[in-house]
């Protein structure tokens, strides 16, 4: 509902992509691309706008268990990195319960993440905006990936004001 609610506030120009992550969800990988980024006006292969397929695919978005959280941020920090633009906020969204659980599977640490987050170009900052929710949320994690890319985190303990918390946490960082 969050991501609906705010997807419907961007403009047509705006570039927007969507992925869901879990662990394993594609492979061994803990994310999956379901809308690549591009703006949302554009006409997709079927006739139906990437505004239209990013609302579909929210819409069919299913929790799952586990999380490769810090995998997934590093690959969508990267992702963003590689269609970076000068004219643009230049974001990394992420909607999680703020914990990392690749379910003993390998990945990288928080550490590693942090580092690779200091490895970045000077001359192309990608924000990482986390929004976390749940009581079991570990938002200290959260404050500290967005604080080492220059953006914020934001939390929402019990959900119940998830589309106003998540709509501030992609539009606040914007500006």
């Amino acid at each position: 509902e969050a991501a609906d609610a705010t997807v419907r506030l961007f403009s047509d120009d705006d570039q927007v992509g969507l992925w869901e992550f879990s662990t394993a969800v594609e492979g061994d990988l803990d994310y999956r691309q379901l809308v690549p980024i591009g703006p949302l006006d554009d006409v997709m292969f079927d006739n139906r706008s990437r505004r239209e397929h990013i609302l579909s695919a929210v819409g069919d978005l299913v929790p799952l268990t586990d999380t490769g959280l810090y995998n997934t941020i590093q690959a969508a920090y990267e992702e963003v990195l590689a269609n970076y633009r000068e004219d643009a906020a230049n974001l990394v969204v992420v909607l999680s319960d703020g914990e990392d659980d690749t379910g003993g599977r390998p990945g990288i640490s928080l550490q590693e993440l942090l580092d690779h987050f200091a490895q970045a170009p000077d001359d192309q900052p990608v924000r990482v905006v986390p929004v976390a929710f749940g009581e079991q949320a570990d938002f200290e994690v959260m404050e500290q990936i967005a604080a080492a890319t220059g953006g914020s985190a934001y939390f929402s303990a019990d959900g119940f004001n998830l589309v106003e918390v998540f709509r501030t946490a992609v539009f606040n960082s914007v500006g």
